[in-house]
């Protein structure tokens, strides 16, 4: 498998991991709310990184926000077009390719896309799996997001 078709496969994952998350979400009737704010913060760096791929460093407050479930929804499916969208436009060597950017912090840094794009699935499933432990603090049983559960449909 080409190391492309690799993170083709894993934005995918990535995606309907999200949605499933959300859709569990929505489900409740009363969700906790910093389940909104990590999905919300997951969505949000989703579309920081590929501004920064784009060569926009710019962090607006908005990047703290917190998102009703629709406009989670409907950013969520944009990102995961607009990401796809990045790769398509990107062969497979373009994954070695180095990008420039500033951290939060003003730091300058350095990294080839390969590296970014596992940083931002890993940075997704990190979020994920604490929002499925507030789930289970309040007795809620989180979706499966098991990878291998994913491939296996």
């Amino acid at each position: 498998m080409e190391l492309k078709e690799f993170f083709l496969k894993q934005l995918a994952y990535n995606d309907a991991m999200n949605l499933t998350m959300l859709l569990k979400l929505k489900e409740l009737e009363h969700p906790p709310l910093e389940t909104q704010k990590l999905l919300s913060h997951i969505t949000m760096v989703q579309m920081l990184w590929l501004n920064r791929l784009y060569g926009n460093n710019k962090i607006s407050k908005s990047m703290l926000e917190v998102m009703s479930f629709p406009e989670l929804e409907d950013r969520l499916r944009e990102n995961h077009l607009a990401w796809l969208k990045f790769l398509d436009e990107t062969d497979e060597e373009g994954l070695n390719k180095v990008y420039s950017y500033t951290n939060i912090k003003g730091e300058a840094f350095d990294n080839p896309l390969y590296d970014i794009l596992f940083h931002v699935i890993n940075h997704s499933t990190h979020h994920r799996a604490q929002i499925s432990k507030i789930l289970r603090q309040h007795d809620i049983a989180p979706p499966v997001m098991d990878y291998i559960a994913y491939v296996r449909k």
